[in-house]
């Protein structure tokens, strides 16, 4: 666990997370719901890497670790994370090592970004269970990992559903616009904007969940926005 990781676990200690009054209200009407997950990742590079992104999920998928291996009631994700990212199919894992490694190379990828999920807590193994107490509550721990990181590049792999929550999560946001660009026979549909949090400012682009997609153009979407700032080909987007 690096110092950016380690600055992460000691600011969910401070706040509570997993055993503070929030969490004991979203135990309460989510039954099932498991222990908070961790941040995912911070590379080593990440720090000095030119873009500087941090990778956003939308809820975390149920249990990785025995409760006898939690960090004062968190679950470390960041002991699977790099498994995850190497070896699994799944296209939250799959499509951002795609575009990682279309930014800084296969060798350097995994150590120049960061990844995190928007709620850290999920009832089901499959699906997103997310209540609005739930969705509300783990806004503020992003806030916290968004602060602690300062991104240049922030890509939500959300959904309009999160879309205030989102909003909540910077003091202003800037040049916003909503578009729907073709990915395949679907659209992804497209929210970004300039997001300001205690003075610095980041791009930020909610994408929408990459199952399903196809993949060479919504990596490709993603890439474009890091690398230029837009989407070159859609009059929208200019």
């Amino acid at each position: 666990m690096n110092s950016y990781e380690k600055s992460v676990f000691d600011m969910y200690k401070s706040y509570r997370l997993g055993v503070g009054e929030k969490c004991d209200i979203c135990r309460k009407e989510t039954p099932g719901l498991c222990k908070p997950i961790s941040i995912w990742h911070v590379g080593d590079q990440y720090a000095m890497s030119e873009h500087r992104v941090l990778f956003v999920g939308k809820a975390a998928r149920g249990s990785i670790q025995q409760d006898a291996d939690c960090i004062n009631g968190v679950q470390d994700g960041t002991g699977v994370a790099e498994d995850l990212y190497h070896a699994v199919g799944w296209p939250f894992w799959s499509y951002t090592r795609a575009i990682a490694e279309e930014l800084y190379g296969e060798a350097d990828a995994w150590e120049k970004i960061s990844m995190t999920n928007m709620v850290k807590c999920n009832a089901s193994e499959t699906v997103d269970t997310t209540t609005e107490s739930v969705k509300w509550n783990c806004a503020g721990y992003l806030r916290k990992e968004i602060e602690l990181l300062l991104p240049k590049n922030i890509v939500f792999y959300t959904n309009a559903w999160y879309d205030e929550a989102v909003a909540s999560l910077f003091d202003s946001i800037e040049n916003a616009k909503y578009h729907d660009v073709p990915c395949g026979q679907k659209q992804m549909h497209l929210w970004r904007f300039t997001g300001m949090i205690n003075g610095h400012s980041m791009r930020v682009i909610r994408t929408g969940h990459p199952e399903r997609m196809k993949k060479e153009e919504f990596t490709g979407r993603i890439i474009e926005f890091i690398r230029e700032g837009g989407c070159s080909d859609c009059p929208k987007c200019d």
